[in-house]
Parts: C-alpha cells; sequence; structure tokens
C-alpha cells in the first residue's frame, strides 16, 4: 500500500504489467504481420532512442548507406551514420557484412527495397514504416514506434530482434549486464529471468497500443493509406510531387508556410508533406476539398 508507485498493485515488476506485455506483443504478430520468430522488447523513449540502443548494442561495426550524404532529404539515414560515427562502428560497404539503413525515409518519401542488401546481415528503421511496410524479410533487428502508424502516444520504441542476432550480432556476457537504459542484453536478461523490464515502462501508451491493436486491421489499415494517397494526386500535379508510401511529400511552392500550417501540413524549406495516417477520414476529406478549392483559384 506504501510503496513507491500511486497505484500499486499495477507497476512494472507487477503481473498485471507481464500480461499487458504479453498482448501486446501477440497483438503485434497477429495483427500487423509480425513474424512470430521475433522476440520483441519495449524500451521507453524515442525512435531515436531505440536506434542507439541497438547501435550501441552491437557486438561488431557495420555500415549504412547513403546514396547523397549532403541530401537533406536522407536526414534518417544520416542519423544512422551519425549514431555509428558515435560508438566508432562505422565501417564502409568493403569493409562490413552488417547493413544499418532506414527502410522508409519520409525526408523524400522513398521505399528501400528488402533485396537491395541482400546477402548482408539487416538492421532496419521501421519507425515511419511499420505496419504499411513489412517488417523486412530476414531482418535480424528492427525498430519501430508507438506514435505513428500504430496510431497511440508518443514515447513507446518497439525492438523485434530475431534469437540468431543474439549470437552475432549482439554484445552479450555471461556474467551481469553493464548497466545501461541502452543495453539491449538487459531488457533480455530481465525477461527470462523475471518477466520483467529492467526499467519502469511507458505503461499507460502500452494500455492504449493493445487497445489500439484489438481493433487494428491491417488490410484495412493499408487499403485506406492508398485510398488517401490516391486522393491527393488527383489534386496536386504530378510533376509536384515526390516517392511513394504512406507519406506524400511536394515542393513546398505550392504553399505558403503560413497555408501548409493551416492545412496542418508538415512543413520545411524543402518540402511539405501529408501523413496520410494521420487525422479522421472527415479531417482529411475536409482539408483535400480545402486544397482543391485553392489550387482550382490559381
Amino acid at each position: 500500500m506504501f510503496g513507491p508507485n500511486a497505484v500499486p498493485e499495477f507497476h512494472h515488476r507487477s503481473e498485471v504489467h507481464r500480461y499487458l506485455m504479453e498482448d501486446v506483443i501477440q497483438l503485434l504478430k497477429e495483427r500487423c504481420g509480425v513474424p512470430k520468430f521475433y522476440e520483441i522488447y519495449f524500451l521507453s523513449g524515442s525512435g531515436t532512442f531505440g536506434l542507439e540502443a541497438v547501435i550501441k548494442s552491437l557486438a561488431c561495426s557495420a555500415y549504412t548507406n547513403i546514396p547523397n550524404p549532403e541530401d537533406t532529404r536522407y536526414r534518417f539515414t544520416n542519423r544512422l551514420k551519425q549514431l555509428l560515427t558515435t560508438y566508432t562502428k562505422l565501417l564502409s560497404v568493403s569493409e562490413a557484412d552488417i547493413i544499418v539503413y532506414c527502410q522508409y525515409e519520409t525526408g523524400c518519401s522513398e521505399y528501400i527495397q528488402d533485396d537491395a542488401f541482400e546477402g548482408d546481415v539487416a538492421i532496419v528503421d521501421c519507425v515511419s514504416a511499420f505496419p504499411y511496410y513489412s517488417i523486412p524479410e530476414g531482418a535480424y533487428i528492427w525498430v519501430t514506434v508507438s506514435g505513428k502508424q500504430l496510431g497511440t502516444a508518443p514515447g513507446l520504441v518497439i525492438v523485434g530482434i530475431d534469437p540468431a542476432a543474439w549470437e552475432c550480432v549482439i554484445e552479450t556476457s555471461i556474467q551481469a549486464p553493464k548497466f545501461s537504459c541502452l543495453n539491449l542484453w538487459m531488457y533480455r536478461d530481465y525477461w527470462q529471468r523475471k518477466l520483467q523490464t529492467p526499467f519502469t515502462s511507458s505503461i499507460s501508451i502500452l494500455q492504449q497500443l493493445r487497445n489500439n491493436l484489438q481493433e487494428f486491421n491491417l488490410g484495412v489499415f493499408r487499403h485506406k493509406i492508398n485510398i488517401r494517397r490516391r486522393m491527393v494526386q488527383q489534386i496536386i500535379p504530378s510533376s509536384a510531387l515526390v516517392g511513394t508510401g504512406p507519406v506524400v511529400t511536394f515542393k513546398p511552392k505550392i504553399f505558403s508556410e503560413r497555408e501548409a500550417k493551416a492545412y496542418g501540413f508538415y512543413y520545411s524549406q524543402e518540402m511539405a508533406q501529408i501523413f496520410l495516417w494521420s487525422g479522421t477520414d472527415g479531417e482529411f476529406l475536409i482539408m483535400l476539398q480545402q486544397l482543391k478549392n485553392k489550387l482550382i483559384k490559381e
């Protein structure tokens, strides 16, 4: 009754919390097409935090694909390169057979094909790709988050790990793991020995995620994204559109920054974007009509 938590019967050491995590893991595999063999771990933080945990935990070095390091559209791939550099684990393509890459670069709406690095061990940033795009076949480790396509509050990282990765990719020890929120081995160790997380998890987000996944239909979700993209493509000139997938990227000269913000778009000097998983259908149709009216007047 007089423990550290305001709700004493529900904390990350309780059975209720364990059942909650087990439910979410099962639902991710059943509703989002995650292959059953993956171990799933939950970290509190952003997608970048989760990717840093993965890279810090690597037992070996890796390379990443950057079509053009100066191209600001590939900022998430560049972020992976920065993390590999921070932990002195960056090698060239010819020196490593482990690739760390971003499956869907939202900066240019570019999808990287699953077989682009055939033969190399893949560690994949699926933060803005999942579950519209499936987990790449053969990925050893992948990372996504609660706050994008899965439709819950941000703050929860989901890390999927092929059991084989523990033998050849991730730093492990038969001794007590080094104490760090970025040490993936600690998460596995606590789960295997205690069915717990080593640190306090984002319990309210896990609850919301479970509720959302119970109602989630992957086929319906993908169909909605495809329909919305086609509707936007009927209004915005094709010459202004870039890329494919669940984020519509177009040249910002079509809109002023004030107009883009009024429509609820993401806006920068290089681009404006519509994240097709966001908003209700009613809100999307209203935005689309406003957009159509503006372009007709011009």
